[in-house]
């Protein structure tokens, strides 16, 4: 299969994949993303269609489903939350150290890989280390990337960190997808989900964590949604299209109007040992994004018991 190249264009209100090049820009509202990818026009134009038809329905839904997304934490506790908190310090206080590769090592499995009976499979630490830190086109990208994350990190205001990452990240979308397609944080050949939560662990607000039950369920299927392990969306192939894909639509939805009207009330928590389970994952931009996400697909879940188990927790955390 040849190489497909497209552009995809973010406007205000919503997405606008494939147009044309050539059309006037407007000034930070508009990002082009230029990619040669193995995955055919078809298949791209149905995920792309799919995608924006659910994020319609989350942007109707944001008060709602972002009350809920905050309760997150609630279904995750324990290491899932500590390790998360942990490798975004060690990110902050010694990058790419030994101790900060062994923590976001800690986080893959606290996230849901390695489990028993399961497909998806942490690699050898040593593959882990190796696919990150012995490439210099890795490092040299990955660095260049780290100088954007630390500037938006800096940027207290959320509703100027979310123009800062429509204008920064919208420049860069091709370059990390390619870097999920490099790094080896899985035994399987999907790199998608691996190494999406593993280089967000490395750069937090540029690279969302991406799954398999939530994001790319998400990404790829209709509302309401039938989750579980028996229906599990495939991931094995098109990973790094789908990197460009999931990360373009997430710029789409913070150029949305919805969006910029809630962001600028919005307190993203600063990475800490002592963690407050409400809110606890609002650590960054893109996670929220990811916790929104959550809280959809299980607000929409097909299976009564489920959403109402899930709006159980959701009450027991807020009332904390």
């Amino acid at each position: 299969m040849t190489g497909v190249c497209f552009s995809c264009t973010i406007h205000h209100g919503g997405h606008h994949y494939g147009e044309s090049r050539n059309r006037k820009k407007k000034p930070l509202t508009k990002i082009e993303i230029v990619a040669a990818t193995e995955m055919s026009k078809a298949e791209r134009e149905k995920i792309e269609k799919q995608y924006d038809g659910n994020q319609e329905k989350l942007r109707k839904e944001l008060p709602r489903v972002l009350k809920c997304a905050n309760a997150i934490p609630g279904l995750f506790r324990g290491p899932s939350i500590y390790f998360h908190h942990k490798a975004l310090l060690e990110s902050k206080e010694r990058f790419l150290s030994p101790e900060h590769l062994e923590t976001i090592y800690a986080v893959l499995p606290s996230w849901g890989m390695h489990r028993m009976g399961g497909d998806a499979k942490v690699c050898s630490f040593n593959e882990f280390k190796t696919s990150i830190l012995d490439s210099s086109e890795n490092e040299e990208t990955i660095n260049d990337l780290k100088t954007i994350d630390d500037y938006l990190s800096k940027i207290e205001n959320t509703k100027k960190r979310n123009v800062a990452t429509i204008e920064k990240l919208g420049e860069k979308v091709s370059k990390i997808a390619k870097l999920i397609s490099q790094i080896k944080a899985s035994s399987s050949d999907s790199h998608l989900v691996s190494a999406s939560k593993t280089l967000h662990h490395i750069l937090p607000n540029l690279v969302p964590p991406i799954d398999r039950e939530y994001s790319v369920r998400f990404m790829k299927k209709e509302c309401p949604f039938v989750t579980g392990q028996k229906n599990q969306v495939n991931v094995n192939k098109d990973h790094k299209a789908l990197a460009e894909i999931f990360i373009t639509g997430m710029l789409n939805f913070f150029n949305s109007d919805e969006w910029k009207n809630i962001v600028k009330d919005i307190t993203l928590i600063e990475p800490n040992r002592s963690i407050h389970e409400v809110g606890a994952f609002n650590t960054s931009l893109p996670k929220m994004f990811d916790n929104l996400i959550v809280a959809f697909v299980k607000l929409h879940n097909v299976d009564k018991k489920k959403r109402n188990s899930f709006m159980k927790v959701v009450n027991e955390v807020l009332k904390k």
